[in-house]
């Protein structure tokens, strides 16, 4: 059976971890581990176009999981809680790399 895809854990405070590395191809996990439900999305707020992937997670209620897309592109692709888009505590980002480590993006921007 395939490995579990690396998660990001949502508490009432923060994502943990807030830099996840992954290959192209990979989905990234999200678990909400508090008890209000929060909105996770792409940046930048609130047009969520920067990394469609990122938008298949979406609401999540407390405790419920879900998968982003799959990643088809080498980049960082950074994302926030949609219901508190200023909150630093709750914003990430998501490395995909290819073969070799791309190293960190110097432009902010689509991934």
């Amino acid at each position: 059976s395939p490995a579990a895809p690396p998660t990001v854990s949502i508490s009432a405070t923060a994502v943990s971890p807030n830099q996840i590395r992954i290959d192209m191809n990979q989905v990234v996990r999200f678990t909400n581990n508090g008890q209000r439900s929060v909105e996770i999305h792409s940046d930048p707020h609130p047009t969520h176009e920067f990394c469609p992937p990122m938008n298949e997670v979406g609401i999540l209620s407390a405790g419920q999981s879900r998968d982003t897309g799959a990643f088809t592109r080498a980049g960082t692709c950074t994302y926030h809680n949609h219901d508190d888009p200023d909150n630093s505590s709750f914003r990430g980002s998501i490395v995909v790399g290819g073969v070799t480590d791309p190293g960190p993006s110097t432009t902010p921007g689509p991934y």
